[in-house]
């Protein structure tokens, strides 16, 4: 079904206006500065961060929508109860009888950044102009007729709410899951003093850096591009490693620490150490990738400051490895692979599922918030 026909079931045959915020709702700002901010205060604080602060005092005790008025511009939030804002977050309460405030979330949730990106000069947003944020434009189903109007309203909200529920639950199961993995990674890779041999890397494995590619691509081709850093750093026509890799940064900001594997042949650039069991017979290439990446604080401890940070090969290669029987990696493994596979997966587990259920929730929102714009407010509220 398409958004036309959607939205015109919806309706039932009724009209749409569109009406400026100002119209449905009081606007102004908090007046705290951010540093207002209390551990473990008694009421809630809006500030422009994503995150909520607390607060020993109150100036609201209502339901309102808050809106970052700079940092994160145009993120909304929705809350109920005693709170107070810093000076550029602002605050929309008493709202018309006619106007569901939860059916106001979803739709300044969905279209307000877009509508404030239009009207700045600059590259990036910065603050929103409150002129600006007055004229949005809100569009009113059936506004002859409040009862209707609010039902429909109310059915928007009702399936919205249901979608965001279920992506909150799988979310926050997804949290709960990392944890456990972590703990059971940490725990598989704990061994007693004299349960297992220990040797160093550079007795274990080849640990190189690699080389600059011919030309890096920016679309997506044969072999991705490691270098330094946490995820590719582009594509290559070619490759200079094979799959079944460990890698890790060798200098850079942000990066040192982090460790990957490489399941696929790749290009391994200038900036990043490759290791490489010697012999699969002792030391499996996987297994020495849930090690180190269960201890990220070893890599970090060799970290060299001044100028770029940096991890040096000589030190690198005397950090000691735990190798139990290869039987016993194996184990590892196999049991960390599919802990993995639930937690960090794109293509299965719950990674999947919620990214199903996104995409499931933004084609509805795009169907039941896709009104239809009269000619005298459609230039205002370009969708």
């Amino acid at each position: 079904m398409s958004s036309l026909d959607f939205m015109n079931k919806l309706l039932d045959g009724g009209a749409v206006e569109w009406q400026a915020l100002a119209s449905v709702c009081k606007i102004e700002t908090g007046k705290l500065n951010a540093n207002a901010a209390v551990d473990d205060g008694e009421f809630m604080f809006f500030t422009t961060a994503k995150e909520t602060s607390r607060i020993n005092k109150y100036r609201w005790d209502t339901e309102a929508l808050l809106i970052a008025g700079n940092a994160n511009v145009g993120e909304v939030k929705h809350y109920s109860g005693k709170f107070d804002a810093y000076q550029r977050t602002y605050v929309l309460t008493s709202f018309a009888s006619g106007v569901n405030i939860r059916f106001l979330f979803y739709v300044l949730s969905n279209d307000l950044k877009k509508y404030l990106e239009e009207r700045t000069n600059s590259a990036a947003m910065t603050y929103i102009v409150l002129s600006t944020l007055e004229d949005f434009q809100i569009p009113i189903p059936c506004p002859d007729n409040p009862k209707k109007s609010l039902e429909i309203q109310a059915e928007i909200v009702r399936i919205l709410d249901a979608f965001t529920e279920l992506t909150t639950e799988l979310t926050t199961e997804l949290t709960t899951r990392k944890k456990q993995y972590n703990h059971y990674r940490d725990q598989l890779l704990s061994f007693e003093d004299g349960e297992v041999e220990w040797k160093t890397l550079g007795e274990l494995a080849d640990v190189n850096t690699g080389s600059k590619p011919t030309e890096i691509l920016e679309t997506a081709t044969s072999f991705d591009y490691i270098n330094a850093g946490t995820s590719r750093s582009g594509y290559s026509a070619a490759s200079n490693c094979a799959g079944d890799t460990v890698t890790t940064p060798s200098r850079g900001q942000g990066g040192i620490g982090y460790v990957g594997y490489q399941n696929e042949p790749f290009w391994l650039g200038p900036l990043c150490y490759k290791l490489q069991s010697t012999d699969k017979t002792v030391l499996i290439n996987k297994y020495l990738f849930y090690f180190l990446q269960s201890r990220s604080e070893l890599l970090l401890g060799l970290k060299k400051e001044g100028g770029v940070p940096a991890v040096n090969k000589s030190d690198l290669v005397q950090l000691e490895i735990p190798f139990p029987s290869l039987e016993e990696q194996k184990r590892i493994v196999a049991i960390l692979d599919k802990f993995d596979a639930l937690t960090n997966s794109i293509s299965e587990g719950l990674p999947r599922e919620i990214e199903l259920r996104q995409k499931q929730y933004e084609h509805y929102r795009d169907l039941l918030l896709s009104f239809p714009k009269s000619e005298s407010h459609g230039d205002a509220h370009a969708q």
